[in-house]
């Protein structure tokens, strides 16, 4: 796997912290942080993820970042859908 060498390390390690939270709640697992990678670069290309899991209402946040080289030709778009599919399913 490839780290171009314009990704935000930094922001990354910010979310480091919510990891060692999984060893006390396993239900957190996948409501944190998930890379993008462009399976043929081999490459991370970004990140997305949710600020943990649903509220009582099942509403989450949710953000997304791609690196500028691979903006507008779709990936965000399909990281997301993606991500909300998951989420959805963990409901059933």
């Amino acid at each position: 796997m490839r780290r171009p060498g314009d990704w935000p390390w930094e922001e990354v390690q910010d979310a480091l912290p919510f990891f060692a939270q999984l060893a006390k709640d396993s239900s957190r697992l996948g409501w944190g942080a998930w890379l993008i990678i462009h399976s043929a670069e081999k490459t991370i290309i970004g990140d997305l993820g949710f600020c943990g899991k649903p509220d009582d209402n099942g509403k989450v946040d949710m953000g997304y970042n791609i690196l500028s080289g691979y903006r507008n030709q779709g990936y965000g778009f399909e990281a997301v859908q993606a991500l909300v599919k998951w989420a959805i399913a963990q409901s059933t």
